[in-house]
């Protein structure tokens, strides 16, 4: 099996980003909204701690998408190279 030359890679690394982000925002939802039975001093059962952890999953797979899509119209607006 041959190795990827570097624009299939970044290619490949840019649609498996596009793909991961959903996951990791259905992850952060379902632990979210998931019942807790934390012990009551514990901030783990504060539900601001639960948004908060979902807000930054919400960046952080934001960023994921923007920078994939980014990635995929600079690929495709290059002009290819033989190789």
């Amino acid at each position: 099996m041959g190795t990827l030359s570097s624009p299939a890679r970044r290619r490949v690394n840019a649609v498996s980003a596009l793909l991961v982000a959903p996951i990791i925002l259905f992850i952060a939802a379902v632990k979210a909204l998931e019942p807790h039975a934390y012990a009551r001093g514990d901030i783990r059962y504060d539900q601001a701690f639960w948004i908060i952890g979902f807000l930054a999953a919400l960046g952080l797979a934001a960023a994921l998408m923007v920078g994939s899509i980014r990635a995929l119209m600079r690929d495709r607006s290059d002009p290819p190279t033989l190789r």
